[in-house]
């Protein structure tokens, strides 16, 4: 039998052949990590979006519920800055809540089945001035005054407690009812009835605040909320409820239109990422419902 020529391969087709494979394998690498990008452009836009929401949910739920405003406050035209619109938002917390389930509201401290009836004259009971670690009238400077005294300047203006419960803006600052003197009714404190609500115990049911910031550096937005059974306002704690590589929070409180109807406030939430993803959330709703 004679013998058959085996066909093969020149050195010639072996490396057209290569840098065609190698050209083919470049072409999808690239289309690989393309998509590898984009799908990492669209996990990082899902991030924020979900961690946004969150948070501002967080916040209007928070407004919605609260029979109180601590911050933003109305804005007092005396000041060289506005206190209506500020990166902190602040109120009390919800009347009706009750995470423990011993059938007493959280912020009832008293468990007498009214929240918020007889104040302390250190409004929170927490042991400094105004909101203990914020800046409750925007002027830049924390827990300001001369303690312990200073405990009883709620709204860290600079007066002790010389705005009563009577509807009206005793101070002429702009914002009515927000610094409480230990007789809740009465301009004179210290005399007369500091029992507030005739239990024959003496501001036993303080304000439980709720507040949301934004932390020194920027990367997280914060939420400190009293513990179930809080021995007095300084028993809280605070989580984040967002990080990203920066935070912005802006809360505006629009003047009030219709007395009867709670003021209404204007939460702007931006949330960037390190790819350089930005993401703005902005949501309205009115103090003590979101109608």
């Amino acid at each position: 039998m004679g013998g058959r020529d085996v066909a093969g391969f020149s050195l010639l087709e072996l490396l057209v052949t290569v840098a065609v494979a190698g050209v083919l394998m470049a072409g999808l690498a690239g289309v690989v990590g393309q998509t590898l990008a984009q799908w990492a452009y669209a996990g990082g836009r899902q991030e924020l979006l979900r961690q946004g929401h969150y948070a501002l949910e967080r916040m209007v739920d928070a407004v919605a519920a609260t029979q109180r405003l601590l911050i933003p406050r109305v804005d007092d035209p005396l000041t060289g800055h506005d206190e209506s619109l500020r990166d902190v938002l602040a109120l009390t917390l919800d009347p009706a809540l009750d995470r423990d389930g011993d059938g007493y509201a959280d912020a009832d401290n008293d468990r007498d089945l009214r929240v918020d009836e007889d104040i302390p004259a250190d409004n929170n009971r927490d042991g400094g001035p105004g909101i203990v670690g914020l800046d409750d009238d925007g002027d830049g400077v924390v827990d300001e005054g001369v303690m312990p005294a200073a405990a009883e300047d709620n709204d860290e203006d600079g007066q002790l407690s010389e705005d009563w419960v009577d509807g009206v803006d005793n101070d002429g600052d702009g914002t009515v009812d927000e610094d409480l003197p230990k007789e809740n009714f009465n301009s004179a404190s210290g005399a007369g009835a500091v029992d507030n609500d005739g239990d024959g115990q003496a501001h036993e049911d303080w304000l439980d605040t709720v507040a949301f910031f934004v932390r020194a550096d920027g990367t997280a937005l914060m939420e400190r909320s009293p513990n179930p059974g809080a021995v007095d306002g300084t028993d809280y704690s605070e989580r984040p409820i967002a990080e990203a590589a920066w935070i912005s929070l802006a809360v505006q409180r629009l003047a009030v239109g219709d007395p009867a109807r709670g003021p209404l406030v204007v939460i702007d939430l931006t949330l960037s990422d390190n790819a350089g993803e930005t993401l703005h959330l902005q949501a309205r709703v009115r103090v003590g419902r979101d109608g």
